[in-house]
């Protein structure tokens, strides 16, 4: 199983909340694209590139959050290597429905 790289989005999209190690923004804030993540699977995401180094990290998305009618609330994604999600990952990132 190898990573692909899926469409790139700036950290700079995004606000950093370092107590839950997590990246958040508001999805029609966002020029955010999916694409897949794996060359044998279906898992789809993207890759969020830091602003400043410029070092990147695949993230796939995770699961989604609904209210009490279905609606969506959030959608989670998560960094991943070539094995897979990261069971620890170093932050997640949380795309609101606004």
């Amino acid at each position: 199983m190898a990573v692909l790289s899926p469409p790139a989005v700036s950290t700079a999209q995004f606000t950093w909340d370092p107590a839950e190690r997590l990246f958040v923004a508001e999805a029609s804030s966002l020029s955010l694209q999916l694409g897949p993540v794996y060359d044998d699977a279906c898992d789809v995401g993207f890759t969020l590139r830091e602003e400043r180094t410029g070092a990147t990290f695949v993230v796939a998305h995770e699961g989604a959050e609904r209210d009490a009618e279905g609606d969506l609330l959030w959608t989670q994604f998560i960094p991943v290597d070539a094995r897979g999600p990261l069971d620890d990952p170093p932050f997640e990132v949380r795309v609101y429905n606004d």
